[in-house]
């Protein structure tokens, strides 16, 4: 009986070290997910940094354009009015001569 009691403990204090380290395993593979999401959490920020960095130059880019294409167009429109205005001028010299 005492050999069955002792084989019993036996069991018992192999599945607590068991148990143990398991309990340690899972404590360390905690850690790690943590320390691995945080990683993952700052590579997001730094990527939305990046991207609203990005959004701000095309931003900034498209209304660079869109005033050069609006001072072009403008200075088009001038030279059409002056040269329509030269050939009405042209017709009432014709018209009063």
């Amino acid at each position: 009986m005492k050999k069955l009691f002792e084989l019993k403990n036996d069991e018992i204090q192999t599945l607590m070290d068991q148990n143990r380290g398991q309990k340690n395993n899972y404590a360390d593979e905690n850690i790690s997910l943590r320390d691995e999401i945080h990683e993952l959490k700052d590579k997001i920020k730094e990527l939305n940094h990046e991207k609203d960095e990005q959004i701000r130059n095309q931003s900034e880019n498209s209304a660079s354009i869109h005033h050069y294409e609006m001072t072009t167009l403008k200075i088009h429109h001038e030279n059409q009015i002056n040269s329509l205005n030269n050939e009405i001028q042209k017709l009432n010299e014709i018209i009063a001569s």
